[in-house]
């Protein structure tokens, strides 16, 4: 305990340090007696995670889902909790309420168990919204949100979600678990207008710029239910516009779904027409939607030198980067284009730089040696 005294002084409120010395003691049993004194210090830290460290110590006993968990460990951990909340701070409700409910879904397979923690969730959750109320953030509703789903509670799901939405009619993950709800209870086979009218509404609400997930939601079920393709291409150019943060992950997610939509229909022109979109209305793409339109290209379209100049189209932007000149020469070996190997190979060692160059070098040896 004196050893643990001392060096709390030099790692002052330091958690990871808290933490690894209690797993240390672990191996040593005949000094469990210094738990209590150490937990005791662990409850003077300022940090959040270390108040969780305290709060579940009780619950730190039952680390396997075989194990029952009993009621009154779980209850004295809720108390302090609740003591700890006269201190505490929205991250720390958040804190508390992952942690159940990562022991909520570990304990699937001991259903008393699982109950205690349902439980406990809900507790928690009606004792902030009760004393607590500005500290039970959008991240805390949805994992209470989340459990719901998991009992199948659709009705009740929704109304939490209404709920939510009123205080944090901003935050985009509330938006798009309504949404996936909705989706969930609709057939799926059209266009529903109620689901179409709250994408519409969760645009408005939700920044520009933090609309990445729900074009992303938007744009899967547009493709699903079979909206109009020239309807969803004017919706995609307005998303590539936007000033969203996340473009790539927008242009990745649509250009695959069209390909997964229209490639079945050998739709070979409206696949074109998507990726040759994004080329033009932004230019600087990332080197990830380059490799998709390559792969449709080559294992789809099957014109090779449409998926040739795509690698070209890369290489003007991404030149400097070692694995785009692996993966050109990988893909002209399965060509068997052997001239064009050999150019490549020149081109690369003379456009290259270290370190890349040297990466190069050492994989271009291995990979050719397998020809």
């Amino acid at each position: 305990m004196a050893i643990f005294k001392s060096s709390i002084k030099i790692f002052k409120d330091d958690f990871k340090f808290a933490k690894k010395f209690i797993s240390i003691l672990k191996w040593f049993p005949h000094m469990r007696s210094l738990y209590d004194g150490i937990y005791n210090e662990i409850r003077k830290f300022e940090s959040e995670e270390a108040k969780l460290l305290f709060i579940t110590r009780p619950l730190t006993q039952f680390t396997s889902p075989k194990i029952t968990v009993e009621e009154i460990e779980l209850k004295r951990s809720l108390s302090h909790f609740k003591e700890a909340m006269k201190q505490g701070t929205p991250r720390l409700v958040e804190l508390w309420l992952q942690f159940l409910m990562k022991k909520y879904l570990i304990y699937k397979s001991c259903e008393n168990s699982q109950g205690l923690f349902k439980q406990a969730i809900l507790d928690t959750a009606e004792f902030c919204l009760s004393s607590y109320n500005d500290m039970f953030t959008s991240k805390a509703y949805l994992i209470w949100i989340r459990l719901s789903l998991a009992n199948e509670a659709i009705q009740n799901s929704k109304t939490l979600l209404d709920q939510a939405l009123n205080r944090f009619q901003n935050d985009e993950h509330l938006w798009v678990t309504y949404l996936l709800t909705l989706v969930a209870e609709s057939d799926q086979k059209s266009p529903d207008q109620n689901i179409l009218n709250s994408f519409k509404r969760s645009f408005e609400n939700v920044p520009k710029q933090k609309q990445s997930l729900l074009w992303e939601t938007f744009f899967d079920y547009g493709f699903k239910v079979g909206i109009n393709l020239e309807s969803l291409i004017k919706d995609y150019k307005k998303a590539i516009l936007s000033g969203c943060s996340d473009l790539e992950r927008i242009k990745s997610r649509f250009i695959s779904l069209a390909i997964q939509y229209y490639g079945n229909q050998k739709n070979i022109d409206q696949i074109r027409k998507v990726y040759t979109m994004t080329f033009q209305l932004a230019p600087k793409n990332e080197l990830n939607i380059y490799k998709i339109c390559i792969h449709f290209e080559t294992e789809i379209a099957r014109q090779f030198d449409v998926a040739r100049q795509l690698f070209e189209n890369a290489i003007s932007s991404f030149g400097s980067t070692s694995r785009l000149w692996l993966d050109y020469i990988d893909w002209e070996i399965n060509r068997e284009q052997f001239k064009n190997i050999s150019n490549l190979f020149w081109r690369a060692k003379n456009t290259l730089v270290q370190p890349e160059l040297g990466k190069f070098l050492r994989s271009y040896g291995r990979l050719y040696a397998n020809v």
